[in-house]
């Protein structure tokens, strides 16, 4: 169980969140209901002890509305120094009182000043019970928050939608819309009417876990009984369908959103544009794309990547090449992505001038990941190896360590079989670069043991490549199917000598 520290951080995050100041207007809204008409505001100075009655009672109302005003404003604590600089003779809290001040404890992470406080109140209500439920969940203290849940169930008050809410949102942003789904089924059961934002949450959380047969049969709930979703959770049912390569349901998805009156957002039609262009349909992907403008959106580097990679998948580079010049004009910039795909799409077809260029044009931009440099550089060696142009590769290799780039187990691979691939001769240009491996500390893995193996036994070397077999198993390197059948091969020839 996760204990509850006594924390002191920013409270922007609570204090954007519209639903619990909705919630604290009621009941600032509830303090002044409970006012005779001639009742005053507190003052500037926050004197709530005066009022125009000489009773107490009165003096509760402006004291109330002043913890209400520093809770609005976003000033926290000293909403809860007010309140723990009055006695309780100046003044009888009520559940009001209690209420804000525990809205204030919750909003900069006094959680255990909060539960304190909560077990003091000689009188609770949901708000009591939604409040501290509220920072459990903002905090990741699960246990705490279902626990609390079960006691209003046994207890009373009986949670209400804001509860079931809290937990749902809470869940789904946990990675956990299954139970979710199950707390939904429990709140209609209990008779409560789900907000849109329960339902459109509960959906985004299925979508983003990849459930995709749980969110269509939730979201044909939502139709049966005449709730529409909005942006977001069409955006994200969107995206999960195109990932399951269900691009026609998406597709009417897309088509009924506009329907329904939403207008569908970049990151909705570069969600359309991949999933056309990943299922071969790059035609469609060109077509949104089109439409996209007629929404007045501009594609971003992610929607430009898309239509990029689709293209360069069906080998019409020039094209990509052109749509790489359109962004830049747009004033989008290319990011490590864009630039990797268009330079595998130039190699896959021979073009190693061009993606020799746009690998420059690479390099001098500036902040990009040893990861992705890595891959372009990989990208390089492999275009180079595949035309047999090896002294290239290896001049690359050696670029990447002068720019302390450190090549990895791929760019290894790459050359070895680019050697092997050469002749007789390329098997000891490979067996220097085992050397190298060794001396930087790159261990072989089973690509780099079949891709030696293959070569020697092509080149009749059949002890040899045994040989690394044996060495493959006693470096605890586990062979795959690509391994045995070398060596299936190796052991026929060796037979047939």
């Amino acid at each position: 169980m996760k204990k509850r520290p006594f924390l002191w951080h920013s409270p922007s995050s609570l204090r954007n969140d519209e639903s619990m100041f909705r919630t604290w207007r009621r009941t600032c809204s509830t303090a002044i209901a409970r006012a005779s008409p001639s009742s005053s505001p507190p003052s500037a100075n926050g004197d709530f002890t005066h009022s125009p009655s000489a009773s107490s009672a009165p003096s509760l109302l402006p004291f109330n509305l002043q913890l209400c005003s520093l809770n609005r404003s976003g000033r926290f604590q000293s909403a809860v120094d007010l309140f723990n600089s009055v006695t309780s003779s100046e003044i009888s809290p009520d559940v009001v009182t209690y209420n804000t001040v525990l809205f204030s404890y919750v909003s900069i992470g006094c959680l255990n000043q909060a539960q304190n406080l909560f077990d003091e109140m000689p009188e609770r209500n949901e708000i009591s019970y939604n409040t501290l439920l509220k920072g459990y969940c903002q905090n990741d203290f699960s246990i705490d928050a279902f626990a609390l849940f079960g006691r209003m169930k046994e207890r009373g008050p009986a949670p209400n939608s804001r509860t079931y809410s809290i937990l749902i949102d809470f869940l789904c942003a946990n990675f956990d819309s299954r139970k979710g789904v199950i707390l939904f089924s429990e709140m209609l059961k209990s008779g409560l009417v789900p907000s849109l934002p329960t339902y459109n949450c509960l959906l985004a959380g299925l979508c983003k876990e990849q459930k995709v047969k749980l969110a269509k049969s939730f979201y044909s709930r939502m139709i049966k009984i005449g709730i529409k979703g909005n942006v977001v959770s069409y955006t994200g049912f969107i995206t999960s369908l195109c990932r399951e390569r269900t691009i026609h349901e998406a597709k009417l998805l897309f088509d009924e959103m506009i329907n329904y009156g939403f207008t569908p957002n970049v990151i909705t039609f570069s969600s359309l544009i991949h999933g056309f262009s990943t299922n071969g349909q790059l035609e469609n992907a060109l077509n949104i794309l089109t439409q996209m403008g007629r929404f007045g959106l501009k594609p971003n580097v992610v929607t430009y990547t898309c239509v990029i990679a689709g293209l360069c998948k069906e080998g019409r580079v020039e094209k990509a090449l052109g749509f790489l010049e359109e962004m830049k004009k747009q004033g989008v910039n290319p990011n490590e992505y864009t630039y990797t795909t268009l330079l595998d799409g130039l190699c896959k077809i021979g073009q190693n001038e061009k993606a020799e260029s746009l690998f420059r044009q690479m390099e001098e931009k500036i902040g990009f990941e040893e990861k992705s440099r890595v891959f372009a550089h990989n990208i390089m060696i492999s275009g180079y190896c595949k035309l047999g142009q090896t002294e290239s590769a290896i001049r690359v290799l050696y670029e990447m360590r002068e720019k302390g780039i450190l090549p990895d187990i791929v760019s290894y691979n790459t050359l070895m079989d680019g050697f092997c691939k050469t002749g007789k001769n390329g098997i000891n240009y490979a067996k220097c670069i085992l050397g190298i491996m060794e001396k930087t500390g790159v261990k072989m893995n089973n690509v780099s043991y079949n891709v030696m193996m293959d070569c020697l036994v092509k080149l009749g070397e059949v002890r040899e490549a045994l040989g690394l077999m044996k060495e493959m198993n006693c470096r605890g390197i586990a062979p795959d199917a690509i391994s045995f059948d070398i060596v299936s091969h190796a052991i026929e020839r060796e037979v047939c000598l």
